[in-house]
């Protein structure tokens, strides 16, 4: 076994199947097939509405209900599964909906070819089932675990499970220097607030702030001196209560002789700050001119320093009923996506200050839980 075997970067640890990517782009079922509900001669193949492509509508219709005798006037909800799946994928002669789509996608021209990919999504490859590795590389297990089980683990899940194993001494021969480094690295990524992140995240679903915390955490380890870091908004996505261990790991690499210039506004990321530089006087057009700049105490001398002025309470203002009231609720239930494990959350629409209003931590509440504690004191009104 070689370390380029459990890389899917390498020719040698790469599924050969989707090439290390983990999934294909392809037509999905539930764009393709919207509404169920609806039958085949009620437009339910979602694509083959589009006026350009009456024809092969009628085409594919046809060909269902002299291949496949299904008729066109049932819902597709009571065709059944079986029935469904040769409509999609072919059978009896009928060579299925979504290859005809990856044929007219290939042929079409490219405006409505384009107008194909909002029925396009990322399918997990079969072959790999997502973990991009190819098979022999999955089939190599340390303490019972795999590459591809243990990258799917969170950064604290991870830290756990390899902080258990045990070794002989022979083994530990082998596995110390391996061991230490990947605690070692596990830590950084806490250190910087991640700990939540699952290892096999994809670097395109990352807010801009956790990409900045990954590299962050990354210089962590380098141990560099001499070097000017710029950050731009490092706390965005990251919890209050996380801030602390960011502001830490920041002092860290002062203190080993680098410069951290960083772009923010948040008011404990400017309180630690040895040197603060005001920009303004006020937003877009209105600002572009140094202020004030020193210390958190020089901004506060400072009248035209508007940032001085809301650190010492002057030029704070109460939310008032001058803003417009909202004109109706968009409702999110039961979201699952990545960080999000069942959140139900109510976002005002057509209101002013959404940012105050709308998605305040008291309105974001788990589904079976109840409301979420605000970061102080009792929970938000919803």
């Amino acid at each position: 076994m070689d370390p380029r075997l459990f890389s899917f970067n390498s020719r040698q640890g790469a599924c050969p199947h989707c090439q290390g990517i983990g999934s294909f782009s392809d037509f999905l079922p539930e764009l393709v097939i919207p509404d169920p509900r609806r039958s085949l001669q009620e437009g339910a193949l979602a694509p083959f509405e589009h006026p350009a492509l009456r024809r092969q509508r009628r085409k594919v219709l046809r060909e269902i209900a002299e291949r496949l005798g299904i008729p066109l006037d049932r819902p597709i909800v009571e065709l059944g599964k079986g029935v469904l799946r040769k409509v999609l994928y072919g059978g009896d002669g009928f060579r299925g909906v979504i290859p005809t789509l990856r044929e007219l996608s290939y042929w079409l021209e490219e405006d409505l070819g384009d107008l194909l990919l909002e029925y396009m999504g990322d399918r997990p490859c079969l072959r790999c089932g997502g973990k991009r590795l190819r098979e022999e590389a999955l089939a190599v297990k340390v303490k019972g675990w795999g590459i591809g089980e243990l990258v799917a683990l969170s950064v604290e899940e991870a830290e756990k499970v390899i902080s258990s194993w045990s070794f002989s001494a022979e083994e530990w021969t082998i596995a110390e220097g391996i061991i230490s480094e990947l605690l070692s690295r596990l830590r950084f990524l806490k250190e910087v607030g991640l700990g939540y992140l699952s290892l096999d995240r994809r670097g395109d679903t990352l807010s801009g702030g956790e990409a900045q915390r990954i590299r962050l955490a990354a210089q962590l380890g380098s141990n560099l001196t001499g070097v000017c870091y710029i950050l731009d908004e490092p706390t965005i996505g990251l919890h209050p209560r996380d801030n602390r261990l960011l502001l830490e790991s920041l002092r860290r690499l002062k203190e080993r002789g680098n410069t951290i210039l960083v772009v923010e506004h948040d008011e404990e990321t400017i309180r630690r700050a040895d040197h603060i530089v005001d920009l303004g006087p006020g937003a877009g057009p209105q600002g572009g001119r140094v202020v004030a700049q020193g210390t958190l105490e020089d901004l506060r001398r400072t009248p035209q320093a508007i940032t001085g002025a809301y650190r010492d309470g002057r030029g704070r203002r109460e939310i008032t009923s001058k803003l417009r009231p909202a004109k109706g609720w968009l409702t999110v239930i039961g979201a699952r996506k990545f960080n999000l494990k069942g959140i139900d959350v109510r976002i005002p629409l057509g209101g002013h200050n959404l940012c105050d209003r709308g998605l305040r931590l008291g309105q974001v509440h788990h589904g079976e839980g109840g409301p979420l504690p605000g970061p102080e004191g009792p929970p938000l009104p919803r």
